[in-house]
């Protein structure tokens, strides 16, 4: 109507270039300057680096932590506790940390983003699903290990309190330990363990904070229950073999058996010290490296599940915590009981 002159010097949003006049073409757009640097600038910072960012900045109370631990074991260092205080109170005090601080970063990982309400954002990212657990499970064992057991190692190799060369850091399997081959039964090994289940129960709960509370006790639970069960049927094979072959002879001919007794196999013709007792070590290292591997791959595979599903934290926990249980105590019934059993049958035949 009023010709085209009028039409294309009216304001209008995202007017296509070819519309202005050539005066106007050469002239840059307004937010073009602001905005050119601005994407570069995010096209250079990978979003991968961003993710483990973003992931990092969650930890600030565990690196906060982790401060003060290392603040006080430089006063203890330079107050020479070690000269009044046992070694092993030290290690006991570095052990305890290490594991405090795993599981309080398996705690945070997953829960404290739910309170936060960033965690349903998260599956907005153009990743696939498993790239995004793979990446959030390397930056979490990062995070544990080096704060768990990289720093207390550090301190003691700068600062020694501990003292001696047979001291090691970090918790191990203790008696339990002869159980696994070596690369599992290490502290580091044990720390990634304690992680990841921390990790799990993190996926069931909403806060860091009740996410801790849980996996504090629920991780005691199963380990008292693995052990128990694994005390608890050594001694039921002792009493079962002192009832079927008697008691074992006294450690000095004529002395009572209640001051030394030997083992009740001692003495049998039957027993050979060369082929008798490597078939049940042997089994008993192959079983609990698969119920090892079996256990981390269950509570992996539950992470996952959980951390996608919008089902409630209290239900999952209801139906999936007592089945973990159920696998731990299988796990050493068939440890356990699978060990005595073979060694009671190639020591009497």
């Amino acid at each position: 109507m009023h010709g085209r002159l009028l039409f294309v010097s009216l304001e209008a949003l995202d007017t296509p270039r070819d519309l202005f006049p050539a005066r106007a073409k050469q002239q840059p757009l307004a937010e073009t300057a602001r905005v050119t640097p601005a994407r570069r600038h995010s096209h250079q910072r990978r979003p991968l680096l961003l993710f483990v960012q973003k992931e990092v900045r969650l930890y600030g109370l565990v690196f906060a932590l982790a401060g003060l631990y290392a603040i006080g074991w430089s006063a203890l260092w330079l107050a020479q506790a070690d000269t009044y205080l046992a070694d092993d109170s030290f290690e006991l005090l570095a052990t305890m940390y290490g594991l405090f601080v795993v599981l309080l970063v398996g705690a945070i990982s997953i829960a404290e983003e739910r309170a936060m309400g960033t965690a349903d954002t998260q599956f907005l990212q153009p990743w696939p699903f498993w790239k995004l657990c793979l990446v959030k499970l390397a930056t979490v064992s990062v995070i544990a290990l080096v704060l768990g057991l990289a720093v207390p190692s550090g301190l003691e190799t700068v600062l020694p309190l501990i003292g001696g060369s047979w001291w090691t850091l970090g918790p191990t399997w203790d008696y339990f330990r002869f159980y696994l081959p070596s690369p599992l039964s290490n502290a580091g090994v044990t720390l990634l363990l304690t992680t990841f289940f921390s990790c799990y129960v993190s996926s069931l709960c909403v806060g860091g904070l009740r996410a801790l509370l849980v996996v504090l006790p629920s991780s005691f639970t199963l380990a008292s229950l693995y052990a128990g069960v694994l005390v608890g049927l050594a001694r039921l094979e002792d009493a079962v073999t002192t009832r079927l072959y008697g008691p074992g002879p006294p450690c000095v001919p004529g002395g009572s058996i209640e001051t030394c007794q030997r083992p009740w196999w001692a003495g049998r013709t039957t027993v050979d010290f060369k082929t008798d007792f490597i078939p049940p070590y042997t089994y008993s290292r192959w079983m609990t490296t698969i119920a090892f591997i079996g256990f981390v791959a269950l509570i992996l595979f539950l992470y996952q599940r959980n951390f996608r599903s919008g089902e409630r934290g209290a239900a999952m926990a209801k139906k999936q915590l007592p089945w973990v249980a159920v696998y731990v105590a299988l796990a050493a019934v068939l440890i356990g009981g699978g060990e005595a059993l073979l060694r009671v049958w190639m020591l009497t035949h």
